[in-house]
């Protein structure tokens, strides 16, 4: 996204420059809720833009849903198993979700889901039985003449990120700003930023970050690659002398415990040490930022974490202070058994404090003539998934 990923201060968290004011960490305390706050009713004091203005859908949508490859299995593309039925329909509905648990197991790959870290998922499904405007899609762009007037003041808006909330907030958006058009009063996103499930085409409140003229608030920055300069905005009773320490955060993986399913890594412990500061993932180019769909959930996930466990045995992190970590604390990823995850603490996480993502098996059918891109079809016997994995406080 540009710019320097984090910054602390005295070991705690700089904000990147952003508007409106208000660290992210104090969102929640910042909402105040409706009486339908459970659908997301309210609205925030501080720290956010209530609603955003002009959302642009994406115009290459439909061609891309064209070259979207759809793939459907079912009890009766394996008849020598016991498909799964759920006692009820998911929620209640009438329909067969395709989830799965109920009928049909359903899905898509290319295409529309081609930004995506694996390229598939449920919610690339054509037609999509919980009504198509949940087909992945997302604004590639929004107004601002109303919402955000001085960006025609700013320097340079290249490499802004907008966050921004899926109308009815069930997940947020990150996309870095590619370029602006003032005629036409607007900013369109680079892609890809999508770090959610569902599709969607509006959306609700938002903030920038990454944006120079906007450090104007104690405790943000905003540092120019081009002129190797940082901005910091102290708070009016400080004096700067000159002999303050910054600390850059750059590294967005601290421990990469990687092996494979037929060689894995084993008995490794990490024990009563503090991580801290890895770099933010929920937006950038690489690896550890690239966002997938696991299941039918609202959220997409990045396979990285300050803790990444890949094809292990036995691994256990023990005793240990999580803190301040930009992207997920610790993350297991495709095959790994008997991970211990035990007495640690976790603090200001980014994203998520501990998150599991397993791989099923490529074959469609159960004579497997037809074949996915990635490990994600309805048959998960192949065990390349966390399993035995003990977490407790």
């Amino acid at each position: 996204a540009g710019g320097m990923l984090g910054l602390r201060r005295a070991g705690g968290r700089a904000v990147r420059a952003k508007y409106p004011n208000g660290a992210q960490a104090d969102s929640g305390r910042n909402y105040i809720g409706t009486a339908d706050a459970r659908w997301s009713g309210g609205a925030y004091t501080m720290g956010w833009v209530n609603a955003g203005e002009g959302w642009v859908a994406d115009p290459d949508f439909v061609a891309n849903l064209a070259k979207t490859t759809q793939y459907r299995a079912n009890a009766s593309t394996w008849p020598g198993v016991e498909w799964p039925m759920a006692a009820e329909k998911p929620m209640g509905t009438p329909q067969d979700t395709g989830m799965g648990s109920y009928g049909n197991h359903l899905g898509g790959y290319g295409g529309i889901c081609a930004a995506l870290d694996p390229p598939i998922g449920y919610w690339c499904t054509d037609p999509h039985p919980r009504g198509n405007i949940f087909r992945t899609q997302g604004p590639v762009g929004m107004g601002v003449n109303a919402t955000l007037p001085q960006i025609y003041g700013y320097k340079n808006a290249t490499g802004m990120v907008v966050h921004f909330w899926r109308q009815g907030k069930w997940f947020s958006n990150a996309c870095e700003v590619a370029r602006v058009d003032a005629e036409a009063g607007r900013v369109y996103f680079k892609a890809p930023c999508m770090q959610g499930g569902e599709g969607f085409t509006v959306g609700d409140a938002f903030y920038v970050e990454n944006v120079a003229e906007e450090c104007d608030y104690p405790g943000e920055y905003h540092y120019d690659d081009a002129t190797e300069t940082l901005l910091y905005a102290f708070n009016e009773t400080e004096v700067p002398d000159a002999d303050e320490v910054f600390v850059a955060v750059k590294t967005k993986v601290l421990f990469n415990i990687s092996g494979t399913q037929a060689a894995p890594v084993r008995n490794v412990t990490i024990r009563g040490v503090t991580l801290r500061d890895a770099a933010l993932t929920y937006v950038g180019d690489t690896v550890a930022d690239r966002h997938g769909v696991p299941s039918a959930g609202d959220w997409a996930l990045q396979k990285s974490g300050a803790v990444l466990l890949r094809g292990t045995e036995g691994v256990t992190v023990s005793g240990c202070a999580v803190t301040d970590v930009d992207g997920n604390g610790v993350m297991l990823v495709d095959y790994n058994r008997n991970a211990t995850i035990v007495d640690n603490e976790f603090a200001w996480i980014g994203d998520t404090a501990m998150a599991a993502w397993g791989a099923t098996g490529v074959c469609v059918d159960e004579a497997c003539t037809e074949t996915l891109p990635a490990a994600v079809g309805p048959d998960g016997r192949g065990g390349a998934q966390p399993r035995g994995t003990r977490v407790e406080g």
